[in-house]
């Protein structure tokens, strides 16, 4: 990134930033005293905040047009101030409902308003907006821990999420590496991340492990030219969230845990009486077990039809990425047939190879921050192995000694090649 575009960016951060204060001001001035006013003022100034966030766009539209620092933060005031008059409507007439009602209102007229301005930063405050209510959604039905009923509100969460698809291609017409592509693209893997557990009811699973491929397959298709962290957003995100959920399933009675709560085991549960599904046997809704199944075929599709558009233009196959749906579809049905312990062991193999596996590319092509990559994920799992491992202290200790070793053997060897390089 040269310099004209980092001060641009930091141009439009600050603006934002300021936006945001602005924003908050402006509400807490108009809480100030709320209910002392009667109710047909309260209703006039309900719609004040909308009309200074029209009044700023309208200026921006006349007089500043061509500043993309005044066009991003005129249109996040915009975005913020109808959600500050939507609350204070609420409040006024007292309507029903939670934060989930509230965000999905919003959010609704908001995406209008991200086609309307060409706004990357509404875009990108819209995708943690669906993000946070996707979770409202979920949330409200929690029942008894990890025990609950999904409504179908959660659903909404890909309507809204394929709304933003039209812009997202828009901005990668133009320019996909550009910081609006790249921070857009952030702001929709961590999106995706965040709420693939959470937008389903079922089958979270093979969700979870559908939806880590497909981002790293999306990411190759948009930014595939691009071999810097920063400039890879779904790509970086895949890769660490693919060894998080490996390391995750890999602790003793987690993946057991999961397969029981997705149907595909069966078990008494003490707490049945006091929830209408589960998520094992027969949901309460059609949509909701109809749309469980067909969020990870989409997935399992465009997965495949980026990979083998990407395999028609020649590219290198990951092969630790590539290989994490087929293990853990291993270890799925070998869990399935009462093997726990062949199923942690392929993965705890798929760990340790996928470790191995970015610490000889990061070797051979002599990028730093694979290696680190494959040296984290062994650390972390060497942790989690300690904790999780029955066997005995002395044995333990000998163990992991050896790998401290093994680390120190290898941090020489590799400093000295550097060296001989240099």
């Amino acid at each position: 990134m040269n310099q004209t575009r980092l001060f641009s960016l930091s141009r439009i951060a600050i603006g934002n930033l300021g936006t945001i204060a602005l924003s908050a001001g402006i509400i807490s001035i108009f809480a100030h005293n709320w209910d002392d006013f009667p109710r047909g003022i309260r209703i006039i100034l309900s719609f004040f905040p909308i009309l200074i966030g029209m009044g700023s766009y309208a200026y921006m539209e006349m007089k500043k047009s061509e500043s993309t620092v005044w066009r991003e933060c005129s249109s996040l005031f915009l975005a913020l101030m109808v959600g500050s008059s939507l609350a204070l409507v609420s409040q006024v007439y007292n309507m029903g409902g939670g934060i989930d009602k509230f965000m999905f209102v919003w959010m609704l007229i908001v995406l209008p308003l991200i086609y309307i301005s060409r706004s990357t930063s509404v875009a990108i405050f819209y995708t943690v907006g669906i993000s946070v209510y996707v979770y409202a959604a979920y949330i409200s039905n929690l029942r008894w821990f990890r025990f609950y009923s999904v409504p179908d509100e959660v659903l909404w969460y890909w309507v809204f999420l394929i709304g933003l698809v039209p812009y997202f291609l828009m901005i990668q017409k133009q320019n996909v590496f550009s910081y609006r592509g790249t921070i857009l693209g952030w702001a929709l893997a961590l999106s995706l991340t965040y709420t693939i557990y959470y937008s389903t009811s079922a089958n979270h699973y093979i969700t979870v492990i559908l939806g880590a491929l497909f981002m790293y397959s999306l990411g190759k298709e948009f930014y595939g030219q691009q071999d810097r962290f920063w400039k890879r957003p779904f790509q970086s995100v895949s890769i660490y969230s693919i060894a998080a959920f490996a390391i995750v399933f890999s602790v003793k009675g987690v993946l057991l845990a999961t397969l029981r709560a997705d149907g595909y085991l069966s078990e008494e549960n003490p707490y049945r009486e006091f929830m209408p599904w589960m998520g094992g046997g027969e949901p309460e809704k059609e949509m909701i077990y109809f749309m469980n199944y067909v969020v990870p075929i989409a997935l399992a599709a465009l997965s495949s039809y980026f990979f083998w558009k990407q395999k028609d233009k020649g590219d290198d196959l990951n092969l630790a990425i590539f290989s994490f749906p087929i293990v853990m579809l291993l270890a799925m049905l070998t869990a399935l047939s009462d093997s726990d312990v062949f199923a942690r062991v392929l993965i705890n193999l798929y760990l340790l190879g996928l470790a191995v596996w970015y610490l000889q590319h990061g070797l051979h092509h002599k990028i730093a921050r694979l290696i680190v990559f494959g040296v984290t994920v062994f650390s972390v799992h060497m942790i989690v192995r300690y904790f999780d491992t029955d066997i005995p202290f002395l044995l333990k200790g000998m163990i992991y000694i050896s790998v401290g070793v093994a680390f120190f053997v290898f941090n020489s060897v590799y400093s000295k090649r550097i060296e001989e390089k240099e």
